[in-house]
């Protein structure tokens, strides 16, 4: 296997790059402020993070991807990945509409799905996860449905999604979270539920009102709900279009704490607005921002690390920085993470471990896995 070394993690520096932090005997002072509401914790943020340099190494140990050559190690278009409890990786090409598995040593294992309308086959899949369960799940929205395999790539089974909007995420205990459209009533919304296989709803989050392009525009930057899943099961969500403010309920679905920061917002550029109405002649119908939302997305990693996606950039515009909070919410430190994401999960962390989707310059598309080493 050819394997091709990019830059990852930096911003025009080359593996192994090393984040260092305070001098050693120094314990820099947190400058913002906890407060208690109703049994709620809430960790209000300043906008500068309590390690100001290097407090973290990253280190690449497996490239996956060929430009050319074997056909198992090429890719299409890559939308997902994730990473089974071995170390096995899976990834979703949804040009191709199968999903590749790769053993942590980067090998080929074999191939799950592939293009039709029959039992375990794909149209358009956007997302694969690895379920506590071991099952490997599909999400496919054109038909709209999960399709659930074994991970040696069995078919097993699917389940309609015609309600569900977005994306779900499959919890340790197997349940779905998920988006929920509600839609014929007089005030449509979008609420977030925990929900069996079945799709009844066994907890209730929150809720938005679905936009209403008739009276406020088409904003083709317009927010949604962000949410992921922790250890644990807690659920950390936030709506990017009204503050940076962050919720995480625990396993039991109670609100423990928010995360708040201070941030600038970051202005929508006119390069972006060329390129997302490119090829749209009516433009009085669309309303357009002057700031992009408080963050892109959400993941977390196994020691309940948070990291917030923003929309800041680094100067050459490779990277996008990553706002990092502690277990306890703490803005910790601010990163800059070059991954290629097209429509699921472009990376994770898992096991000490960052997986990423990763492209060059001349576009061809590659799975990274660095070694994570913290400082503090």
């Amino acid at each position: 296997m050819k394997t091709k070394y990019s830059f990852v993690l930096a911003a025009g520096v080359l593996f192994p790059l090393v984040f260092l932090g305070a001098d050693k005997g120094q314990n820099p002072l947190w400058k913002g402020k906890i407060e208690h509401a109703d049994g709620i914790r809430i960790i209000k943020n300043p906008r500068k993070p309590l390690y100001g340099e290097e407090v973290v190494e990253f280190e690449e140990e497996l490239s996956i991807g060929e430009p050319e050559g074997s056909k198992e190690y090429m890719f299409s278009m890559i939308s997902s990945i994730d990473v089974d409890s071995n170390g096995n990786i899976y990834v979703l090409d949804v040009k191709e509409s199968h999903t590749k598995v790769f053993d942590s040593d980067g090998r080929f294992v074999r191939i799950i799905g592939k293009r039709g309308q029959g039992p375990g086959e794909f149209h358009l899949p956007h997302t694969v996860q690895v379920t506590a369960k071991n099952e490997v799940v599909v999400f496919d929205p054109l038909p709209q449905k999960l399709l659930f395999f074994s991970k040696d790539g069995k078919y097993k089974k699917s389940i309609p999604t015609t309600k569900l909007f977005g994306y779900p995420l499959i919890n340790s205990e197997g349940y779905i979270i998920s988006l929920v459209r509600k839609e014929g009533i007089e005030n449509p919304k979008y609420e977030l539920h925990r929900l069996d296989l079945q799709l009844s709803s066994l907890s209730f989050y929150f809720s938005y009102p679905k936009p209403d392009f008739t009276q406020q525009g088409i904003n083709p930057f317009r927010e949604y709900l962000k949410w992921t899943i922790a250890n644990s099961n807690e659920l950390i969500y936030g709506m990017p279009d009204s503050d940076y403010d962050l919720r995480i309920l625990n396993s039991q679905g109670n609100l423990v704490r928010r995360i708040m920061k201070d941030y600038a917002p970051v202005k929508i550029s006119e390069e972006e607005i060329k390129r997302r109405m490119e090829g749209i002649s009516d433009r009085d119908k669309y309303s357009i921002p002057k700031y992009h939302g408080a963050f892109r997305f959400i993941v977390a990693d196994d020691e309940n690390r948070i990291f917030v996606c923003t929309w800041e950039k680094t100067k050459d515009r490779s990277a996008s920085y990553f706002d990092v909070f502690d277990a306890e919410g703490k803005y910790i430190v601010k990163i800059p993470i070059k991954y290629s994401m097209l429509l699921g999960r472009p990376l994770i962390f898992k096991g000490n471990k960052l997986h990423l989707i990763n492209e060059d310059d001349d576009g061809f598309q590659y799975v990274k896995r660095c070694k994570v080493t913290w400082k503090i």
